[in-house]
């Protein structure tokens, strides 16, 4: 039987330890080090239980799942049903024993687990099946002719990691903890019946963001994405680890006051709306390792909004009081959904009403609005970490929509509220920027013009806050506000909404951008 190597640059790996002895721990291991991790894959590899009633046709079909496999280790069953042959046909993998520290403690943690489940074990019989798996094993691979490490997954965390790290060769800062003990799973609780990360202390979200790398995001046991390893290092800075300094924050406040002083040199009021991340608003939903970490309080958009109050204002508590009319962000996104969006667009207009800039009349109640189910598929839970979406979907499968991620309520304007219709985009703001300029007009000609600074927050908001402008250009702007757009529009609004995750970059901008081109346009 021919083996076969995942990779050129590593051997395949194969954990013998039965269940209950860290395997998801060493999976998990895999994972955030950058390996091709394969935990408990009896249906792909077409296993029938109890294995040993059918084992040559199960033996059969798991080697030929390793023959067209493309992983780097593997773990749990059906691995170590098949040890003696895996010995044979794989003489220069590296292979590893997980036990417990007693036989007692493992029964005990098999017991305490299929209890969990309702299910009665033949104790006798198990003890039995692992005691003589183990004695076979290490005969078998203790004589010094494999690549074979023995690791008990009770030991303390910085021995066993040390272990482990020194006999694969590897050197990061992930700890191997113990994963999914017994104590933590329930299955009568979604939320308990699976752990997707276990670190613990001051290096736990810096240590989740490593083990989601290369995806985006980052899941959590409750069904709930959330950014991870993004440019702006917003995991980070929600804990606190990264922070601005004085020297930051003066630069930051000076460049909105500056801003907003030439805004209105140029004839135009500015407001500047900061949208809390999902992960502010809905701290709860963290991943469950990470729900005793101390966020951090002095965020650069709390500051900035204590700097520079009548301009900025950060969301923060008006979002998390509306949580209790219903759910505001997408599970699968980054942004608010459509009721976020319209809550998003009543403060606005509230704030634009008190210096008479907008009409009480023609404020948009959630009445008004015509509610339908949408589907959402969300930039997170497209961006998962393949292992973690797979770990998701295998243990929640019967929560996930046939559509998209999120099932949510879409509100929509119906005809007869409608004040403001889309106009065509002139084709220089199709030029200038990637992303869709919308452009609004009002037939009636009422009301001020406005320009409309945004990103995916706003993606919901635009077609709502259009109604109280006689013309409202809504640009999509990288964080940024361009003179030149101001100058061509001459708004007496300008509104500028962004997600908070960008507000560490203020330092570093100037108060305007400059659109290098738009000179040469008539």
């Amino acid at each position: 039987m021919n083996k076969k190597i995942p990779s050129e640059n590593s051997r395949p790996i194969f954990v013998l330890g039965d269940s209950r002895t860290g395997t998801l721990s060493m999976h998990n291991y895999f994972l955030a080090n950058g390996l091709r991790s394969k935990h408990y894959f009896m249906t792909e590899a077409l296993q029938t239980e109890p294995i040993h009633l059918n084992i040559e046709e199960n033996e059969r079909h798991f080697f030929e799942f390793l023959q067209k496999a493309e992983f780097d280790a593997y773990s749990d069953y059906p691995t170590r049903a098949f040890y003696q042959t895996l010995h044979r046909e794989y003489p220069n993998a590296a292979f590893i024993l997980t036990v417990r520290s007693s036989t007692e403690r493992w029964l005990r943690s098999m017991r305490n687990f299929f209890k969990n489940f309702s299910i009665n074990i033949d104790e006798e019989s198990m003890q039995a099946a692992y005691e003589g798996s183990n004695q076979g094993i290490r005969a078998l691979f203790g004589d010094g002719s494999r690549n074979f490490l023995e690791l008990c997954i009770d030991d303390e965390d910085e021995r066993k990691t040390a272990l482990l790290a020194d006999f694969l060769g590897i050197s990061s800062p992930v700890m191997l903890s113990k994963d999914n003990s017994s104590n933590d799973l329930d299955n009568k609780i979604l939320s308990k019946r699976y752990k997707f990360y276990s670190y613990q202390g001051e290096r736990t979200p810096e240590l989740v963001e490593f083990t989601s790398a290369p995806g985006k995001a980052i899941i959590s046991e409750y069904g709930w994405t959330f950014l991870a390893n993004d440019s702006n290092s917003f995991t980070q800075v929600l804990f606190g680890n990264e922070r601005w300094s004085s020297q930051e924050r003066g630069l930051a406040s000076g460049v909105v006051l500056s801003r907003m002083n030439q805004l209105r040199e140029m004839g135009a009021i500015y407001f500047k709306f900061i949208v809390p991340e999902k992960s502010v608003v809905y701290g709860e939903y963290l991943p469950r390792v990470l729900a005793d970490i101390p966020r951090a309080t002095d965020r650069p958009a709390t500051l900035l909004s204590k700097d520079v109050p009548e301009t900025v204002h950060y969301l923060e508590s008006y979002l998390h009081d509306a949580r209790s009319y219903g759910q505001l962000y997408f599970r699968g996104d980054t942004h608010p959904n459509w009721l976020g969006a319209w809550f998003i667009y009543i403060y606005i207009i509230e704030r634009l009403k008190n210096i008479g800039l907008a009409k009480e009349s023609e404020t948009l109640t959630i009445s008004d609005l015509v509610p339908s189910v949408g589907a959402y598929e969300g930039d997170l839970w497209s961006q998962l970490n393949p292992g973690l979406k797979a770990a998701y979907v295998e243990r929640w499968r019967k929560t996930l929509p046939r559509y998209g991620f999120d099932l949510s309520i879409r509100f929509t304007i119906p005809e007869d509220k409608r004040l403001a219709w889309r106009v065509a985009t002139p084709d220089y703001y199709e030029k200038w920027f990637e992303r869709e300029t919308f452009v609004y007009e009002r037939r009636d000609g009422q009301g001020l013009k406005a320009v409309i600074f945004r990103d995916s927050t706003f993606d919901f908001c635009h077609e709502l806050l259009a109604q109280h402008f006689s013309r409202s250009v809504f640009i999509w702007h990288q964080g940024q506000i361009y003179q030149e757009i101001i100058e061509r529009e001459q708004p007496d609004v300008v509104l500028h909404g962004m997600a908070e995750r960008f507000v560490t970059r203020y330092p570093h901008f100037s108060p305007f951008g400059t659109l290098l081109d738009l000179s040469s346009e008539d």
